[in-house]
């Protein structure tokens, strides 16, 4: 197993994801600090099947990635 399946691997663990899915990738790259501009280029050599744009897909990921974000920090604040 390489770095890569490793990290796609601990971020489906943490997150409920399937690792290899464009969803996976994108919040892996995500926590690592890319931002929706950068993700979107490392990716762009997914085809979406769907009638959704690839950029609005990688916005929507990142809002649901800081949403997860923001309710992590708010259970370790509150002692959960």
């Amino acid at each position: 197993m390489n770095k890569g399946e490793d990290t796609q691997i601990g971020t489906g663990r943490k997150y409920g994801l399937t690792p290899g899915t464009l969803k996976c990738e994108a919040f892996t790259l995500f926590d690592q600090g890319y931002s929706p501009g950068e993700v979107r280029y490392l990716l762009r050599h997914y085809k979406l099947t769907h009638g959704i744009s690839f950029a609005s897909t990688i916005r929507r990921y990142f809002y649901t990635w800081g949403r997860r974000q923001a309710t992590k920090s708010s259970s370790k604040r509150d002692g959960r």
